[in-house]
C-alpha cells in the first residue's frame, strides 16, 4: 500500500497519458483521487492492470503548461470546442455565454 503522498502515475494501454494521485490514508482506510476527481476507497488491487505508479512527487510540482479543452454541444446537436491556456480566458468565454456557464454549473450568471 502507498505512503499517504502526490505520485505520478501512467495509465496502461493506448495513448501514454500521465496522472497526478493522491493517496490519504486515515484510520477509516486509505483513499485516492487521480487528477483532482472524486476520492474514493483504496484497494489493494485499484490500480491493478490500469495504472503504473512511476513515482512519488514533491510539492510545489513543477508545471510548465496547462491547457483546458473544453466541448459542448448545443440542443440542436452542433458541436463545439475551444482551448485556452489562460484562465482569464475562461472567464470571458463564460462571460460572453452564460448559458454556457450555467449548463457547466455555475450558480452565477
Amino acid at each position: 500500500m502507498l505512503d499517504s503522498g502526490v505520485y505520478l502515475v501512467k495509465e496502461l494501454g493506448g495513448k501514454e497519458k500521465h496522472s497526478y494521485l493522491i493517496i490519504t490514508n486515515t484510520p477509516n482506510g486509505a483513499f485516492y483521487q487521480i487528477n483532482g476527481g472524486v476520492m474514493q476507497y483504496l484497494r489493494e488491487d485499484t490500480f491493478e492492470g490500469s495504472y503504473e505508479v512511476l513515482g512519488r512527487l514533491r510539492r510545489p510540482l513543477d508545471i510548465k503548461l496547462v491547457r483546458l479543452n473544453l466541448e459542448w454541444r448545443d440542443s440542436e446537436g452542433h458541436e463545439f470546442e475551444t482551448s485556452m491556456t489562460d484562465i482569464q480566458l475562461l472567464r470571458n468565454l463564460f462571460q460572453s455565454y452564460p448559458e454556457l456557464a450555467k449548463t457547466f454549473g455555475s450558480k452565477k450568471i
